[in-house]
């Protein structure tokens, strides 16, 4: 019979962006938590782990029954080996990385969709969901506008915040850890959900749906587990299908630098929710992101992942896409105007395609009016003075909420 053992591991590179736009850099600080994965579908097992730790006296963060995980509030060396001993754990410290990504322009309205026009060119959005109303939405980003939510509070029906308190790395003196607290700092989440619901001024490709809001980004960063911890509850609220506008690069096999380190247990930890979600009848659609990568290729994943670490961490093994790589999901990449891919997307064998926009024209010409209406994706990316407020963006962040 195979041993079976506890995995204590970490979310190396673990904190996911925004899958916005290109712009965005990352830097690695030090993390403060560890993850652990107990053997699949052994209750028994997880609850001896977590007397185990209750008892010891070790802080935990959150708790995943559904898929066996863990995540304490330790990287204590001291802490580590007590748990391996205690609990035949594989220890690996946390490394992570994240800089906020900004909206690069932000221009009046302009009655402008060309991917609506493409999505849904007869028109026929409204009569298709006036008929078929019961599909719900679940969207685990940086939360919602205020305004936006109460303009669209007949169609938003839970709303929820993963976001501790202090934040990110304890960087957002703003965050109190409220489950209420759901505003939006980052202006993504509510673009993502114009592009679903519309507002009075835009088009929406779903306009009757059931939205379910999770934030799980403050002004600063976002952990990995707090997306999974969303995604356990979208999944038992009855979302029918769970949009993720975000991710990160990690390596699954391999180390970072002479850590010993990589992603494996995340990866596996992502597979488990995929499995979780698919049994409970939830379909996941993740952004593929925004690197002009071939998913398929590893050494292009690695080559761009080394490009945000410090030589001390440079990774060797095979590179991923958390979550877009993760078997089961639908992996949404990014077409322009003129339909073919977007000059940034992240795309593989497994890619389905939405308009994203595009930066081909922009880059030569510049950010004029008449190209951006030709060439980005005109969102309501939150409001100003009590009114709603709109700007063009690119991106597979906006190709996901439309699949």
């Amino acid at each position: 019979m195979k041993k079976q053992s506890i995995i204590l591991t970490t979310l190396l590179c673990c904190s996911l962006v925004p899958w916005q736009s290109m712009y965005a850099k990352e830097s690695i600080p030090k993390a403060e938590s560890s993850l652990i994965l107990t053997p699949e579908n052994q209750p028994h097992t997880y609850q001896q782990t977590l007397n185990y730790l209750n008892h010891a006296h070790i802080p935990i963060e959150t708790t995943l029954p559904e898929i066996g995980m863990i995540t304490i509030k330790t990287t204590s060396p001291k802490i580590i080996q007590q748990i391996e001993s205690n609990t035949a754990a594989e220890v690996e410290p946390q490394q992570t990385a994240y800089e906020p990504t900004q909206s690069i322009i932000n221009k009046p309205l302009q009655l402008i969709q060309w991917n609506m026009i493409q999505l849904d060119p007869h028109n026929k959005t409204q009569e298709k969901w006036s008929i078929d109303t019961h599909i719900q939405i679940g969207i685990i980003d940086s939360g919602i506008d205020d305004t936006f939510k109460n303009k669209k509070s007949t169609h938003i029906q839970h709303v929820e915040n993963f976001v501790p308190a202090k934040g990110y790395l304890n960087r957002d003196p703003d965050e109190t850890g409220n489950p209420n607290d759901v505003a939006d700092r980052k202006g993504h989440g509510t673009s993502v959900t114009s592009l679903i619901l519309g507002t009075d001024k835009i088009k929406g490709i779903a306009p009757n749906a059931t939205i379910n809001s999770y934030r799980v980004f403050s002004r600063n960063g976002c952990q990995s587990d707090w997306v999974m911890k969303a995604v356990i509850k979208s999944v038992k609220n009855g979302d029918d299908i769970i949009n993720l506008s975000l991710g990160s690069y990690g390596i699954i096999s391999g180390s970072y630098g002479k850590t010993g380190q990589n992603n494996a247990q995340e990866f596996e930890a992502w597979k488990r929710i995929q499995r979780y979600a698919e049994s409970k009848g939830s379909l996941l659609v993740v952004a593929a992101g925004n690197d002009h990568l071939n998913l398929d290729d590893s050494h292009q994943i690695l080559t761009k992942l080394n490009e945000k670490l410090p030589t001390h961490l440079k990774a060797k093994g095979h590179a991923i896409d958390l979550p877009a790589s993760v078997p089961g999901v639908i992996q949404v990449a990014s077409t322009a105007s003129n339909g073919k891919r977007s000059s940034f997307s992240n795309y593989s064998k497994n890619s389905i395609y939405a308009p994203g926009g595009d930066e081909r024209l922009t880059n030569y010409y510049g950010f004029l009016q008449p190209i951006l209406h030709k060439e980005w994706i005109l969102v309501c990316h939150g409001s100003q003075n009590k009114e709603l407020a709109y700007s063009f963006n690119i991106g597979t962040s906006f190709s996901a909420p439309e699949v």
